[in-house]
């Protein structure tokens, strides 16, 4: 191995191991919730099926129990601790959508913009910081970019966005994409149409993410035939000799809707009277509520950025150049903006609030704050001094842990706990040879189903402990809700105190 690909393997290694410690000291996934249990246990064909509860999300039924499995065969035989096996599985796969995301955004500004490997890693950290720091409020609670519900929703909703981001950047690399995946030899061709398959197939709100540029790389072919060929019958060909692989990408991306269209879960959820404009404008506010939240010197940064290209353009006669390259933009935010609205109006607009679950607003936001940047760096070079400064000041911005990130689960710690307390007398009861086991659950408010440990999940546990080995045979189990498992692992003493700021106290003394 060379020394230039020995440091690269280390670069992302190190990448890997400070975001995983992020999500094992900081942000925990633990699994808890009925979903979690259930998904980690039961693995479906990779294929969509029609009328089915989720006919389309194959990338998540396959990927999560992958996860369970490797945990529980792979990882619980060392540390003999088996809700954090699971644990540590599922943050490590995790980890590893984000790396390929970043490695696949380091070859964008190599081969897009031709940026030196010390330039192309700094512009690759501060995209990895505004994650952080996209949400960031001051001395609150803040979300951040990669922050997900529960572990089943890590699977459901952040891992088919960064799947579909990757797929994104993978085409983004080239000026024009159909024309180097001619070129390419038949194993990249099928792993990128893999890639295609399993983004299609991973979530109905995100495959958004690639189908939207697939469709402005199709627009984009379609303004080069006009341009180029004449007459009706030579542009329809040519269209489709530059766009095929586009034409394709949508196609898949539309099967996926029919497919969901059939599904009870999306029956279930919808709401009869759902397209009304009232219904519009509650969730598009919603959507931009979302989105109010950004740290503000971002919007700054942007904004300058702007308006200095926009004064450069005017100056130098280029402005038709850099206003241009901001239409693919534009369209791709309106496309996943309007797309989201739609599916939020019938799903419900609690999902419009949630960046896991509009995550691509979120990524094209970043993408063009980040476009913004590498332009003033390119035609203002005075500007690549903000660059470092940058990366500085938001990394310590975003990781000041005064007040926390938010947490998929309040207290991690206690979900442990509660998983292994529950675990326990599964297996105790199997180990002393019986078939039936009635389990004490802490009881919560919602009486009809008591989720977030519902009565179902104990037929989901059953099989999630039998396909990983830890109880010997299927058991009938019986969850019992039970105030007094709710006092023990919920209802402490605690005496909070707010933040103390030191430094404003000092001041206003």
């Amino acid at each position: 191995m060379s020394k230039t690909k020995a440091l690269k393997v280390l670069k992302y290694a190190l990448l890997f191991i400070l975001l995983f410690l992020f999500f094992l000291r900081i942000c925990p996934i633990v699994p808890y919730e009925g979903d979690d249990w259930y998904f980690l246990g039961a693995m479906r064909q990779p294929n969509p099926y029609l009328n089915v509860f989720n006919p389309s999300k194959v990338l998540p039924e396959v990927l999560e129990p992958l996860c369970g499995y490797a945990g529980a065969y792979l990882i619980y035989p060392f540390t003999h601790d088996y809700v954090g096996s699971l644990s540590i599985a599922s943050t490590g796969c995790v980890c590893l959508f984000i790396v390929a995301m970043l490695y696949l955004f380091n070859r964008v500004l190599r081969m897009r913009h031709g940026f030196s490997v010390k330039k192309a890693f700094l512009y690759e950290l501060l995209f990895l910081v505004f994650f952080f720091v996209f949400f960031k409020q001051q001395n609150q609670t803040s979300y951040y970019g990669f922050w997900s519900k529960s572990l089943n929703c890590y699977f459901n909703y952040l891992i088919p966005a960064l799947i579909n981001a990757c797929a994104v950047l993978f085409m983004m690399a080239y000026v024009d994409f159909q024309s180097a995946f001619n070129k390419m030899n038949y194993y990249r061709k099928g792993a990128f149409l893999l890639l295609v398959y399993f983004s299609a197939f991973s979530s109905i709100q995100l495959n958004i993410i690639l189908s939207s540029y697939a469709f402005v790389c199709f627009l984009r072919a379609g303004k080069k035939a006009i341009k180029e060929c004449k007459g009706v019958r030579d542009r329809v060909w040519g269209l489709w000799k530059s766009s095929w692989i586009y034409v394709l990408i949508l196609i898949t991306w539309f099967v996926s809707v029919l497919f969901d269209l059939s599904g009870s879960r999306g029956k279930m959820v919808s709401n009869p009277g759902w397209f009304s404009l009232g219904n519009a404008i509650d969730t598009a506010k919603a959507l931009l509520g979302t989105y109010k939240k950004i740290y503000f010197p971002l919007l700054i940064i942007l904004i300058l950025g702007l308006v200095l290209l926009l004064v450069y353009g005017i100056v130098k006669k280029k402005l038709n150049d850099i206003l241009f390259s901001f239409v693919d933009a534009a369209i791709l935010l309106i496309l996943n903006f309007a797309y989201l609205t739609l599916i939020y109006m019938q799903a419900g607009k609690g999902y419009a609030e949630r960046p896991d679950a509009t995550w691509g607003i979120l990524f094209y936001i970043i993408l063009l704050i980040i476009s913004v940047i590498i332009m003033c760096n390119t035609y203002i070079r005075a500007s690549g001094i903000c660059v470092p400064v940058m990366l500085a000041i938001f990394t310590l911005v975003a990781f000041n842990l005064n007040q926390p990130f938010a947490q998929s689960i309040y207290d991690a710690g206690a979900a442990k706990e509660v998983d292994n307390y529950i675990i326990n007398q599964i297996v105790e009861a199997d180990r002393s040879g019986a078939s039936s086991v009635e389990v004490l659950v802490p009881k919560f408010e919602d009486q009809e189903t008591n989720w977030p440990i519902p009565y179902n999940m104990a037929t989901w546990l059953q099989n999630t402990l039998y396909a990983h080995r830890i109880t010997r045979n299927r058991m009938y189990i019986t969850f019992v809700p039970d105030e007094n498992v709710s006092k023990e692992f919920y209802n402490k003493d605690y005496s909070n105190m707010f933040f103390f700021d030191f430094e404003r106290s000092m001041y206003l003394q």
